[in-house]
């Protein structure tokens, strides 16, 4: 079924939701990153929100190179 953007996801009844707990290593989507761990992402806050909740999580941003700037203005938490 398609769901956002039009993006094929599996039917509600095959999901098998994981407790937020056990998950170890957390992959990180983005346009842009700096150093700091701030990232530039598609606007829709969902990373964001979901690494507000658990935060001795491993994170992993993967970026080309050109995707690593400087400074990316961020807001305190």
């Amino acid at each position: 079924m398609a769901g956002a953007y039009n993006i094929l996801e599996p039917r509600q009844e095959c999901f098998n939701e994981v407790p937020l707990e056990s998950i170890d290593l957390i992959i990180i989507p983005g346009i842009a990153f700096d150093c700091k761990g701030n990232r530039i992402g598609h606007g829709m806050g969902y990373y964001d929100r979901l690494l507000k909740k658990k935060n001795h999580t491993h994170r992993f941003g993967l970026a080309f190179e050109f995707q690593i700037v400087e400074i990316i203005p961020s807001e305190q938490p």
